[in-house]
C-alpha cells in the first residue's frame, strides 16, 4: 500500500461475522493474504458467533490489518464511481 488510510478505532469484539465490514475484511484475507490468512478467513466463515470471537481474541493484529485493507478497497471503488 502506498498511502496510508486514517482507519478509526473499531471494536472488532462486537462483531458478530455478518457485517458488511467482517465480509469485506474476509475477501481482503483471501485476496491479499497469504495462505494463514486465507485459511483463517475460510475458518472464520465456517465458525459460529462464540467462535467468531475466539478468532478474533487470537488474531486482532490480523483482522485490523485486512480491515484496514478492506477499507481502502472501498474507498477506491467508491472514488471510481
Amino acid at each position: 500500500m502506498t498511502k496510508k488510510a486514517e482507519i478509526q478505532m473499531i471494536d472488532y469484539s462486537k462483531d458478530e461475522g455478518g457485517s458488511v465490514r467482517t465480509v469485506n475484511t474476509l475477501a481482503a484475507m483471501a485476496r491479499y493474504g497469504g495462505h494463514f490468512a486465507a485459511a483463517l478467513s475460510v475458518a472464520w466463515q465456517r465458525a459460529d458467533g462464540s467462535n467468531h470471537r475466539r478468532l478474533l481474541a487470537a488474531f486482532p493484529d490480523l483482522y485490523a490489518t485486512y480491515a484496514e485493507m478492506a477499507a481502502i478497497d472501498e474507498a477506491r471503488k467508491a472514488v471510481s464511481k
